[in-house]
Parts: structure tokens; C-alpha cells; sequence
């Protein structure tokens, strides 16, 4: 899905809640990915930050690039944390070929008022979330790394409230002997679980069933479930560093049959 289809489906489904709730008139923010379909290696988000002194561009949504964002993120004082200077400090060159997606492109900082603002409407919320889907299952990514730890149930991890509904199978060292040593440094694989999506969760509550009854093009896609941040600084130690990115992305192609990789 392009750009430009997914933010005309983004205005048309949020018009008629505009006014209803001050966040959305805020406007709103995608990652433009227009050769994701080169790069199947996609950064999750959940929502696009607002910090002050912000534009506002109420029924408009306003695009970016994450390879851009962190070059920008250079130019701009120092700051205790920026949010995009980090990810590049995270993924390094593997940046300049990666996709990136926020599930929501609601802008708020403060993930708690955004939960507690905008998930009130669970229709709305599934809108957007089926938009994402959509442009998820045509990017067709083999590694996924979903970096926010209290969203990852989106995903289908609780059948009884399943989202998007993808049937998850954790990564063992029993059936995956080979993954990287960093996998098995600092307890990380129970830190940072590893899922390969097998298909869809049977059930009638997920999402965007008539548009997937099925089958998904995530088959065999490997999803990491790791964080946003560490506020406390004696545990970024934990972190995956740009060498562990790199061989961690060797072993998912190695593990995947993507013609892409």
C-alpha cells in the first residue's frame, strides 16, 4: 500500500471522530515506505510522539521517512532522549534498509493519555488497526521487531482478545540451535521473545476477516517482541547492539525463503 492510499484511508475513517477527541485534531503521522517492498526487515511503533510546540495539521496526515528521521535526529541539540537518534543508535547501518510503522498514527507522547483517550473507542481503534494490517501483509516483512513492549498483544498473543489474530509459535534453542549467541546472552530470548507466525487464530473476533479469511503473507515472518526504552540505565545493557542486529538479520534470512533476501 502506498503512502498516499493509506492516508486517504486514514482521513476517511477518523472524520467523523475529529471533534470528539482533541488528539485527533492534531493530525496525523505515517512512515512513507516506498521501496519497503526491498527492505523486509519493519520496526513496529504504537503512535507517533507530539512533543510541544508541535504543528497541528488537523485533517491532514503528515509523512515521513525513518531513515530520514534519524538523519535528522543528528542535526538537532542534544537532549536527554530522542526517540529516533536511539533507533539509530540500535539498528546502525541496517537503517538505511529497513521499514518502519506505527499500529496507530495518532499523535501523543504520553502513551498512558493516549490509551486513555483514544482506546476508549474500540471502533475507531480497529479501523486504523486494519489499515495497518493491510499495509503490513502487502510490505510481506520476514523479521519484524514490534518495539513496544504493552502493545504486543495486537498481535493474537490472548486468543480471547486476538486484533490482528496471528497464530504465534515462540522460538525455542531446542527447534533454533542456531540462533546467535546474542539471543542467549542476558536471558534475552525470555527477555526479548522470538515468535514465528504460523498463520491466523481461529476465531471469529479478529480483524479484517473478509479482507484475510485465511491465509496471511506473514507465514514464517519472525516477530521479536522487545521494548520501546530502558528509563533506568543499568538495564540497556539488555539491549541488542547493531552487531547483534546484524547477525540476528543473517539468521532470519538464512531461516526465511523470501526472494527478497
Amino acid at each position: 500500500m502506498d503512502n498516499k492510499t493509506m492516508n486517504s484511508r486514514i482521513i476517511d475513517c477518523t472524520k467523523d471522530y475529529e471533534n470528539a477527541f482533541d488528539i485527533l485534531k492534531r493530525g496525523y503521522r505515517t512512515c512513507d515506505n516506498a521501496e519497503a517492498e526491498k527492505y523486509p526487515f519493519l520496526v513496529i511503533g504504537i503512535n507517533p510522539s507530539f512533543p510541544p510546540k508541535s504543528n497541528m495539521y488537523p485533517g491532514r496526515v503528515e509523512p515521513f521517512t525513518f531513515y530520514q528521521a534519524i538523519v535528522d535526529s543528528k542535526t538537532i541539540p542534544k537532549k536527554k532522549y530522542d526517540y529516533w537518534k536511539e533507533r539509530g543508535e540500535w539498528f546502525g547501518d541496517l537503517c538505511k534498509k529497513m521499514a518502519y510503522l506505527d499500529l496507530f498514527p495518532v499523535q501523543e507522547s504520553d502513551q498512558s493519555l493516549f490509551e486513555k483517550t483514544f482506546f476508549n473507542l474500540a471502533s475507531l481503534r480497529r479501523d486504523l488497526l486494519e489499515i495497518t494490517q493491510d499495509a503490513i501483509e502487502e510490505m510481506k516483512p520476514r523479521l519484524i521487531v514490534h518495539a513496544n513492549r504493552q502493545s504486543f498483544y495486537y498481535w493474537g498473543l490472548f486468543p480471547k482478545t486476538p486484533w490482528m489474530g496471528y497464530d504465534l509459535k515462540r522460538v525455542t534453542l531446542e527447534e533454533y540451535p542456531d540462533l546467535p549467541p546474542c539471543c542467549k546472552e542476558h536471558n534475552r530470548l525470555n527477555r526479548y521473545p522470538i515468535y514465528v507466525i504460523n498463520g491466523f487464530i481461529s476465531t471469529k473476533e479478529r480483524i479484517n476477516q473478509n479482507q484475510y479469511p485465511i491465509n496471511t503473507n506473514l507465514k514464517g515472518t519472525f516477530i521479536i517482541h522487545y521494548v520501546m526504552r530502558y528509563r533506568n540505565e543499568k538495564y540497556k545493557k539488555y539491549l541488542y547492539e547493531e552487531e547483534d542486529w546484524k547477525r540476528i538479520w543473517e539468521w532470519v534470512k538464512k531461516h526465511t525463503s523470501s526472494p527478497r533476501i
